[in-house]
């Protein structure tokens, strides 16, 4: 086409033409044989596209579940620090409080963590009882 007659085409008032695929038929030459065919393979295919999107649909929920239970574990996570923190504090000031000099709660040694932390009984503090 050239562009003369691209550019009359666009000023007329004819709709453009469309364009059909090849090797394609109207519905209404088909034999009633091919038509059965046809309406047979068009219910396969959309059984198929309903099954495809049944199985994308129950994958993406198991996913969204799997998220969920991260979260939540993030979550729990979280919380376990912020307590974990809050008892340290907590331990800190009681130490202070007694007098007891700050130790490695987590020691390398192979020594038990009781006998690690000084204890009570082994502070000189006349408000604590052994």
């Amino acid at each position: 086409m050239t562009m003369k007659e691209d550019a009359a085409r666009q000023t007329s008032a004819e709709p453009p033409k469309t364009t059909k695929r090849k090797g394609t038929r109207s519905v209404s030459t088909l034999t009633p044989s091919q038509l059965a065919r046809k309406r047979a393979n068009d219910r396969e295919a959309q059984r198929a596209i309903r099954a495809r999107t049944k199985e994308h649909i129950e994958r993406l929920e198991r996913e969204l579940e799997d998220l969920k239970g991260k979260h939540n574990r993030d979550d729990t996570v979280q919380d376990l620090i912020k307590r974990n923190k809050a008892l340290e504090t907590e331990l800190k000031r009681l130490r202070e409080s007694m007098g007891i000099p700050h130790t490695d709660p987590y020691p390398n040694s192979g020594e038990r963590l009781e006998t690690a932390l000084q204890w009570p009984c082994e502070a000189k503090s006349s408000k604590v009882r052994c």
